[in-house]
């Protein structure tokens, strides 16, 4: 099922994956199970920035509210509720 936007697409990748991912392993997932139809000639920067704006630990000049993932030390993304079992 295609996903209305690029965050809830990573937020069933991660889900799909079941484990702190990359953004390329992300990228693949939602391409792999069609998450997300991408128009962007780089979308894999794009995946990588919506996971910037979303992130709780990140600050970058365009945040959104809402937060869904953590970057982790090693550069991997984390839902929010799978925190505890990653870090």
């Amino acid at each position: 099922m295609i996903s209305k936007s690029i965050a809830k697409a990573a937020i069933e990748a991660l889900n799909i994956l079941n484990r702190a991912s990359s953004v390329s392993d992300i990228y693949n997932a939602i391409i792999e199970y069609k998450l997300y139809e991408f128009g962007a000639r780089d979308p894999k920067s794009v995946v990588r920035i919506t996971l910037e704006r979303h992130c709780i630990n990140k600050t970058i000049g365009v945040m959104h509210q809402k937060r869904f993932f953590k970057k982790l030390n090693d550069g991997r993304y984390a839902l929010m509720s799978n925190i505890k079992s990653e870090s």
